[in-house]
């Protein structure tokens, strides 16, 4: 009994050790990361939209798909991309149509809406 005791406090107190050294190191690397992120957007947010354009071009061409993205190009991202609502994605597509037009004293109409299934490859 008068072993296991002692043993008990070194392992409790070693591991309140170990765990405060990693929560010290882990607040370290988040804090340098969100001051070069800063310095990123800083950077980035003068962008015109064609510089906009071209840069998502370049990291579409730059990535493989599942690759993680390099800071910079997070936070171009996080400051330019929308955001998905998946309530809004619509997978057909409609178009309505009200034209007219007089040739020769003949008038034609159209009006009406035509749908387009986007999920049927064949159409």
């Amino acid at each position: 009994m008068f072993l296991v005791i002692p043993f008990a406090l070194v392992l409790s107190l070693s591991v309140g050790v170990t765990v405060n050294a990693t929560t010290s190191s882990f607040d370290e690397k988040n804090s340098i990361k969100a001051a070069e992120q800063e310095k990123y957007k800083k950077e980035l947010s003068n962008l015109t939209k064609e510089e906009i354009r071209s840069y998502f071009m370049k990291i579409d061409e730059d990535y493989d798909v599942g690759e993680p993205f390099s800071l910079k190009d997070q936070t171009f991202i996080e400051m330019y991309a929308k955001p998905v609502n998946p309530g809004e994605i619509n997978l057909s597509k409609s178009l309505r149509i009200n034209e007219s037009k007089t040739v020769a004293g003949i008038t034609v109409r159209v009006n009406g809406v035509i749908y387009d299934d986007i999920q049927n490859l064949i159409n």
